[in-house]
């Protein structure tokens, strides 16, 4: 495992702060080769991330180009991220029932004032479907659903264990 990494998991606890420095170190990885990543932004489920567009249509060979993206991006990701953004990946998976049915109410009574047709008993898949039958609503109702989805982001925080 990398020393930066290791530096992190050593107690055992990854922290806000340090998933984020993880994220950052990768991130400033990428720059530092010579590419563009955007502004880093909640991805939901608790998590952090940002996205790289990279333009090949001045390369002489494209293939090589994005094959050394590629390669670049992985460096970058085992050595600043890969093991400290599982870590937090498993942290924010809500176990605890309670809190997990407290959250689908929730994202429940948000989907319907954001006027979707569905039930306080409707379970997460159900809800799920709701939002993607409505995907081409109209810009107030989206809007008004990716709150919702953003809101109840750590209801989608999925363990990761075993992969």
């Amino acid at each position: 495992m990398p020393e930066f990494q290791r530096n992190i998991l050593e107690d055992g606890v990854v922290t806000y702060a340090e998933y984020e420095s993880a994220v950052i170190a990768q991130r400033s990885c990428l720059e530092e080769a010579g590419y563009s990543p955007g502004e880093i932004e909640d991805i939901g489920g608790g998590q952090i991330g940002f996205i790289v567009e990279v333009d090949y249509s001045h390369e002489p060979d494209p293939a090589a180009a994005d094959a050394l993206f590629l390669a670049t991006d992985r460096h970058c990701n085992e050595e600043y991220l890969f093991y400290v953004g599982t870590a937090w990946a498993e942290s924010q998976v809500i176990t605890d029932p309670a809190e997990r049915e407290r959250l689908r109410a929730q994202f429940a009574s948000c989907l319907k004032d954001a006027g979707l047709r569905v039930s306080a008993d409707d379970d997460v898949e159900a809800l799920l479907e709701a939002v993607r039958k409505n995907l081409h609503s109209d810009i107030p109702t989206l809007e008004a659903v990716s709150r919702c989805e953003h809101d109840a982001s750590r209801l989608f925080a999925v363990s990761i264990r075993g992969r």
